[in-house]
C-alpha cells in the first residue's frame, strides 16, 4: 500500500483518486478549487463507473496543499495544462526530499515544477533538489466527470512511457510506480509529453469537425462520428510530421494511429464502445482546441525550429486555432523558453533533460 496525493479534482484527479482508494492506498486528494472539494464530500466520496475497478471510494479531501502533501509518498498532478504553473507555485514550498511528484499529461510541466521547487528553496539552477519529478506520455485514464463526484472510466490504462526530470532518474521513478502503473522507459520528459496520442488527434481532428461540433449543442462525440477517412489521413499526415521530428531528435515516436482505426470501426471492436461515447468537444473552446494548441503542439513547433525541421501541418494548426481564440498560441503557449530551455542549442536541450 502507497500513500498518495493527489493534485487536481477535475475528472481524471478524481479518477484516479477514486481508482487508487479501491485498490487499498491511501489517498488523499486536494485541488485549489474549494466547489470540487465540496462536490466530494457533499458526495460522501468519489462514484467510479465503467470499464475499470467500479465503486464508491473515500478519499482524504484535503483544504490546503500543505495538509495534503504531508506524509505522501507519491503525489499525482492531474490538471489540466493551464493550471500547471499555478499549482507548481502552490505546492512548491511544501514538497519535502524523497517524495515522487509525477504529471498526468506532464506537457513539460515537470520543468515548471522544478523552477518552482528551486525558487521556492533558494536553490541555484545546478544544485539539485531532493524531489523526484517525473512525467506520463498522454493521460492516465480516456474518462469523464458525468455528475458531481461520479466518473466514468471508459477503460483502465495499458502499459504507459514515462520519463523523469532528469531522465537518469527514470528507473527510480518506474520503482516508485510499480504497483501503481506499468511503464516503459521514454529517452526525456519532451519525448513523453510529443509522444501524447492528443498531439496528433486533438486539435486537427477537432478543427476538421468543427462544424458538427457547434450544431451538436455540447453532445459532439469526436471518436463516435468524427474519425471519417479524410479525418484519418490528415491525422496520419500529422503524425508523420511527429516522426520525421522524433527522428531528428533520436527520440522513439509513439503512433496512435493503429488504435484511431480501431475506433474508427463502428461496425468492429465492441470493446472500444465506451471510449467511442466519450464526448467531446463540446464548442470551439473545448479544450481538446484550446489546451492542445498552448501547449505540446506549440512544443511541437518550437523543437521543430530548434532542430531544423519543417512542420507545415503543426504551424497551421497553431494559426487557424490561434485565429479563432484570438490569441497568438506560438509566442505565448509553452514553449521552450516558458520551460527556461529557450536559450540552449539542441545537444544542450537534449543533455539538460538526460541529466
Amino acid at each position: 500500500m502507497k500513500n498518495i496525493c493527489v493534485i487536481g479534482a477535475g475528472g481524471t484527479g478524481q479518477c484516479f483518486a477514486a481508482d487508487m482508494s479501491l485498490a487499498g492506498h491511501a489517498v488523499s486528494i486536494y485541488d485549489d478549487r474549494k466547489d470540487r472539494r465540496d462536490e466530494i464530500r457533499q458526495a460522501g466520496g468519489i462514484t467510479l463507473t465503467g470499464g475499470g475497478r467500479t465503486g464508491k471510494a473515500h478519499p482524504r479531501v484535503c483544504d490546503s496543499a500543505e495538509q495534503a502533501l504531508d506524509g505522501a509518498e507519491l503525489v499525482v498532478v492531474c490538471a489540466v495544462a493551464h493550471r500547471h504553473e499555478p499549482l507548481a507555485k502552490t505546492c512548491a514550498a511544501h514538497l519535502r526530499d524523497g517524495q515522487t511528484l509525477f504529471i498526468s499529461a506532464g506537457s513539460g510541466a515537470s520543468l515548471l515544477f522544478d523552477r518552482e521547487i528551486r525558487a521556492a528553496r533558494g536553490l541555484p539552477a545546478e544544485q539539485k533538489h531532493g524531489v523526484m519529478l517525473g512525467e506520463l506520455e498522454g493521460n492516465l485514464y480516456p474518462c469523464r466527470r458525468m455528475h458531481p463526484a461520479r466518473i466514468f472510466m471508459a477503460f483502465p490504462p495499458a502499459r504507459r512511457m514515462v520519463a523523469a526530470l532528469p531522465a537518469v532518474d527514470t528507473p527510480r521513478l518506474q520503482a516508485a510506480l510499480d504497483g501503481i502503473l506499468e511503464t516503459s522507459p521514454a529517452s526525456n520528459v519532451l519525448e513523453t509529453a510529443l509522444n501524447s496520442p492528443n498531439v496528433v488527434i486533438h486539435l486537427m481532428a477537432s478543427l476538421l469537425n468543427l462544424g458538427a461540433v457547434e450544431q451538436s449543442h455540447g453532445a459532439y462525440r469526436l471518436y463516435e462520428t468524427g474519425l471519417t477517412p479524410g479525418v484519418l489521413a490528415m491525422l496520419d499526415a500529422m503524425n508523420m510530421e511527429k516522426e520525421r521530428l522524433f527522428a531528428a531528435w533520436g527520440w522513439t515516436p509513439r503512433s496512435p494511429m493503429g488504435h484511431m482505426r480501431h475506433v474508427a470501426r463502428q461496425d468492429a471492436f465492441p470493446e472500444l464502445n465506451a471510449f467511442r461515447s466519450l464526448i467531446g468537444p463540446t464548442d470551439a473552446k473545448h479544450r481538446y482546441l484550446t489546451e492542445d494548441a498552448s501547449t505540446c503542439v506549440c512544443l511541437m513547433a518550437d523543437t521543430g525550429r530548434l532542430a531544423e525541421v519543417e512542420t507545415p501541418l503543426v504551424d497551421s494548426l497553431l494559426v487557424l486555432a490561434g485565429t479563432l481564440h484570438g490569441r497568438d498560441y506560438a509566442h505565448e503557449g509553452r514553449t521552450l523558453a516558458s520551460l527556461g530551455l529557450g536559450t540552449l542549442s539542441k545537444d544542450m536541450l537534449n543533455a539538460r533533460l538526460r541529466g
